[in-house]
């Protein structure tokens, strides 16, 4: 995190602007689906959001984590307090519940199986019923609770094709990555790690200058140098533009954590 404050000045964000257009093509074509990359961002996200403090019992944030983030099982739907505000951050960043109509959109799930699906053990048949009983589920209030109650017997009924369809079933991930290879980063890879061994060679002969928070003159590649890290952060829009929002929103937690740390 201390490496993306230091590269937040304004001539770093006006170069992000000018070369986001280079990825608009791979933009638009990935705009209607997600990626694994992009689920487990949803996810670690959202437990930002809402899992217990680590000012509280250490105990409870770590239950959260094997909940949330680990269990590929009905764990998932272990309901606290903070679970429904979770769900609903997640339904809703996953594309999988408009909370303006307040009805499940299921579009999404139709793209992830076209996009994903050689890699899933998932029949259309399997899809279909899940979409079904979403399009039939009422959602009887705007409560987080209400939305947590109305999914949770259907996440029970479909939990292995919800885990499957977004990409957060252990087999899928492997079978995709393994096909992958290094075009894509692995989970534990760091984003900047992955845009290193992807940078070009022209630019790594200036790799010390540039870990040491600086610009190399070469500015075609350290555009696209860049534009790798902030799309890892995700702090670019699928239309390419800055998330101003989720920058902010990081810039705040990352101040909150080092004046706790000075104290």
């Amino acid at each position: 995190m201390q490496f993306m404050l230091t590269l937040i000045p304004p001539l770093l964000l006006a170069v992000i602007r000018t070369s986001s257009g280079d990825h608009q093509d791979k933009l638009e074509s990935a705009g209607d689906h997600l990626s694994p990359d992009d689920t487990l961002f949803v996810h670690l996200r959202c437990f930002e959001l809402f899992a217990a403090a680590s000012s509280d019992q250490s105990s409870d944030r770590e239950r959260d984590a094997s909940d949330w983030l680990l269990a590929t099982n009905s764990s998932y739907m272990h309901k606290t307090d903070r679970s429904p505000g979770f769900l609903n951050c997640v339904l809703i960043k996953l594309q999988l519940f408009d909370d303006h109509q307040q009805i499940f959109s299921t579009r999404i799930l139709r793209n992830q199986h076209r996009t994903y699906g050689s890699w899933m053990n998932l029949s259309q048949e399997s899809v279909k019923s899940f979409i079904d009983d979403l399009d039939r589920t009422e959602i009887q209030t705007s409560a987080f609770e209400s939305l947590f109650a109305a999914f949770e017997p259907v996440f029970r009924r479909h939990t292995s094709t919800f885990f499957q369809l977004f990409l957060r079933d252990p087999i899928v991930l492997e079978n995709w990555y393994r096909e992958k290879g290094s075009n894509e980063r692995k989970p534990n890879e760091t984003v900047v790690d992955f845009c290193e061994y992807h940078m070009s060679e022209v630019l790594r002969s200036d790799i010390c200058i540039i870990r040491s928070y600086q610009i190399s003159n070469q500015t075609t590649e350290m555009e696209k140098h860049i534009d790798c890290i902030f799309r890892g952060f995700h702090y670019l829009t699928k239309s390419g533009l800055i998330d101003v929002l989720l920058l902010n929103c990081n810039l705040y937690s990352e101040n909150s954590n080092s004046y706790q740390l000075n104290r």
